[in-house]
């Protein structure tokens, strides 16, 4: 709801507070809250409202910080060259 109480996207009503960008969180994986097809969805959202994508990428399953980013589950038994590779960008951008 905005400031008059009337229902509304919450993006278009961010836009029309002043606020030029928003920030989203990518967690690893695809289905999980705020892994690749949740933050996708919110970056559209975002930008049909005239907004810009901040993303913020983390590189584990959940909250994460400078001192403390636990590895994925997926990645327990990987070695070094083996994370780095799994980071590496992809020849479609996936």
């Amino acid at each position: 709801m905005d400031a008059n109480g009337k229902a509304g996207d919450l993006f278009e009503q961010l836009r029309a507070a002043g606020c030029d960008a928003f920030r989203i969180r990518l967690w690893t994986g695809d289905e999980e809250p705020h892994g690749l097809n949740y933050a996708t969805a919110v970056a559209q959202r975002a930008q049909r409202a005239g907004l810009k994508p901040y993303l913020v990428i983390f590189l584990s399953e959940n909250w994460s910080d400078y001192v403390k980013q636990p590895a994925p589950k997926i990645w327990k038994d990987l070695g070094e060259s083996a994370k780095l590779q799994a980071i590496e960008p992809t020849p479609s951008g996936r």
